[in-house]
């Protein structure tokens, strides 16, 4: 580059320089982000479990009082929801 202009090198040495930053930027950056993003996944899959068990229990709790043979004795008025 020595026969170019010097507004040229400067230019060129910009530009490199510029690169180079972002590129550090990047390796720099570029693990915490990706901590970062497998927390939030993580986060995300807790979260799903979480919701899906409640979700179980739920279903279990009105399968168990859906069942006639679970729980105390029953009047048929009470079964039918009649009460006294």
């Amino acid at each position: 580059h020595g026969n170019r202009p010097q507004h040229e090198q400067r230019r060129f040495l910009k530009s490199v320089d510029t690169l180079y930053k972002a590129f550090e930027a990047t390796e720099d950056g570029g693990g915490k982000q990706a901590a970062a993003a497998d927390r939030r996944r993580q986060q995300q899959l807790r979260r799903e479990q979480a919701a899906e068990a409640q979700r179980m229990d739920a279903a279990a709790v009105s399968a168990a009082e859906a069942d006639p043979l679970n729980g105390p004795p029953r009047t048929p008025r009470e079964a039918d929801g009649l009460g006294r």
